[in-house]
């Protein structure tokens, strides 16, 4: 159940990157606006999963959960009758707060299975993400943006039916409570180093996914080629995902770190200076796979540290975490944003100094005993 809520939110919140030039075309924008609307809805997005996390809307889990998803669905179905930009903008808003507020209480629900239900509540997120550009460019370009509005009504209804199955059965308790923590200094500092790596590594893989296509067309290839990578990539990471897990279960949280920025670092270094499609595609696809690793490791971490506050967790390893690294990641390209070559090289120079600082300082990183939850 979660698997499939985590694929359909992020399966919709991957349309408005690959729709760009759609909108470019129809509101009459340039490029820079529309990527100033995508990024100002990212960063609302991580950042209200704070909010979220910490304030309940409804008494009922259920009600917030169902609500949720049908409206960060729903509204796409009104992309096709907005006739101007900020209407536009409106419309996303709804979908990436619902979008927000639905992430911190799903990651909450899927820690009560452990590790191995997070592993799979993220990993529903990794594949609606890969699937989701493919599936929307393919229906604008068969039927136009006319299409969208049966496909989101078509799977809200299918969704609603069984969302009402499930809740019906009782197969699985989706009305558990999630305990609510106001933040504070006090519970986010435990939470530090969490939050310093992944905001780094998101700030890391924004720069590269977001330049990969542009440095790809300098070199002669085709939109088709920047956009089968970038799918590729994150197809890949469902297997880094689950093994990066494995590895955190068998030794630490540590290490997968290490390991993350370590291999991302190489990756984007080769794939700077290869030469031919089999050495780029094979170099990005590792430097992907290494950014996965850690992609569910770090919210089990934290909800480890916090397992009676596990979506306040989950918000601070996800949503804070996130919005910081795509502010480092505006400001960066805004600095050097023409020179696209250095800005991929530097983000693979960054995190192999990432991973020495990682081996360095070993002792910061080092699960510390909180919540009745042990060393490590």
């Amino acid at each position: 159940m979660l698997f499939l809520s985590h694929f359909l939110a992020d399966f919709f919140a991957s349309f408005p990157s690959p729709l760009s030039p759609y909108f470019i075309g129809v509101y009459g924008v340039d490029s820079r606006t529309i990527a100033m609307v995508i990024a100002t809805l990212s960063l609302l997005s991580s950042l209200s999963q704070i909010f979220f996390a910490t304030r309940p809307l409804f008494q009922k889990s259920e009600v917030q959960f169902y609500i949720s998803l049908s409206l960060l669905i729903l509204p796409w179905s009104l992309i096709p009758f907005s006739s101007h930009i900020y209407t536009l903008f409106l419309i996303l808003v709804v979908a990436f707060l619902a979008n927000a507020s639905f992430h911190p209480q799903g990651a909450a629900l899927s820690g009560e299975s452990g590790s191995q239900g997070i592993t799979l509540f993220v990993s529903g997120g990794i594949a609606g993400a890969a699937l989701g550009p493919i599936f929307i460019t393919w229906i604008v370009s068969s039927g136009g943006i006319s299409g969208i509005v049966p496909l989101t009504l078509g799977i809200w209804i299918c969704w609603t039916i069984l969302f009402l199955i499930i809740l019906r059965k009782r197969d699985y308790n989706i009305s558990s409570s999630i305990p609510r923590q106001k933040f504070s200094l006090q519970f986010f500092l435990p939470l530090l180093p969490i939050w310093i790596m992944v905001s780094i590594r998101t700030f890391f893989t924004d720069i590269f996914h977001t330049f990969v296509p542009i440095y790809l067309n300098f070199q002669g290839y085709s939109l088709v080629m920047g956009g089968m990578l970038l799918s590729g990539g994150v197809m890949s990471g469902l297997l880094a995902n689950s093994i990066g897990s494995r590895i955190r279960t068998q030794f630490n949280n540590r290490l997968v770190n290490l390991l993350s920025f370590g291999g991302l670092g190489v990756a984007i270094l080769i794939f700077t200076r290869a030469e031919g499609i089999i050495s780029l595609t094979l170099s990005y696809l590792l430097a992907d796979f290494s950014s996965f690793l850690s992609m569910s490791t770090n919210v089990c971490e934290a909800q480890d540290l916090f397992p009676q506050h596990r979506a306040f967790a989950s918000s601070v390893a996800m949503g804070l975490s996130w919005a910081f690294g795509h502010f480092l990641h505006l400001l960066y390209s805004s600095l050097l944003g023409n020179q696209v070559t250095l800005v991929i090289e530097s983000a693979g120079f960054f995190s192999l100094g990432m991973t020495v600082f990682l081996l360095l300082f070993p002792s910061f990183f080092q699960r510390k005993a909180y919540c009745g939850v042990e060393s490590s």
